[in-house]
């Protein structure tokens, strides 16, 4: 689509001329002539538009509790984060869970949390 793309008079340069939606146009085929006067040639240019997820994911809860006994195993799973993607296209998406920081330093040793699942143990 024209409207879409321009080519600079000074360079050459592909520019995109407004925003993309990958909602509405996920691809691009530009056909793109360059003359000197008497010759004209022609190429293709294939433009293809990625995703990007605009809305950050979030905590399904503000706060996440656990009451478990001193004498648990080492392992045993406490709780579960959990994530809701508010996008439209959500679902699929991969997060990566990492825990930062703690108000008792030992516990950044004694608690971990599994990045792909949110399992803290």
């Amino acid at each position: 689509d024209r409207a879409d793309f321009s080519i600079s008079r000074d360079k050459g340069s592909l520019l995109v001329a407004k925003p993309l939606k990958w909602e509405e146009v996920s691809e691009y085929v530009l056909n793109i002539s360059v003359s000197n006067g008497p010759i004209t040639v022609y190429t293709s240019v294939n433009v293809s538009v990625i995703s990007v997820n605009s809305r950050r994911p979030e905590f399904t809860a503000e706060e996440f509790s656990a009451n478990i006994p001193e004498n648990l195993a080492l392992g045993s799973v406490i709780t579960q984060l959990t994530v809701a993607d508010r996008s439209r296209r959500g679902s699929g998406k991969k997060y990566f869970f990492s825990l930062h920081s703690a108000q008792n330093t030992e516990s950044m040793t004694t608690f971990k949390v599994d990045a792909v699942t949110g399992l803290v143990t």
